[in-house]
């Protein structure tokens, strides 16, 4: 894996909470740069601040989201064909969320 499958710019997604067949839809601008991923956007909690890390060995990538204002959230997850998909932690609960690369 290359630095070149992790794709800075506009991605859209969804994530899901234990127990809820909902998926809540959220957009973000992700930058990857030297193993540091940055970025921000917003879904239906609200707007957010991304960072956190990925590895081009294993395609690993972990990141806090962090609610303006609010709480925040840890990411966990892998890169995927077109995308990165995995897991997040919260204080009231834990999910899945997928991501998709748009281009």
């Amino acid at each position: 894996m290359s630095d070149a499958e992790f794709l800075s710019g506009q991605w859209f997604g969804f994530y899901t909470c234990h127990g809820c067949a909902k998926r809540f839809l959220m957009d973000l601008v992700l930058e990857f740069r030297s193993g540091k991923m940055t970025g921000e956007g917003a879904d239906g909690v609200g707007a957010f601040v991304i960072s956190g890390s990925y590895s081009t060995g294993n395609g690993e990538c972990s990141w806090i989201k962090q609610y303006v204002g609010r709480h925040a959230v840890d990411d966990k997850g892998y890169h995927e064909r077109k995308g990165i998909g995995g897991s997040l932690d919260c204080v009231a609960w834990k999910g899945w969320f997928q991501d998709l690369a748009l281009g």
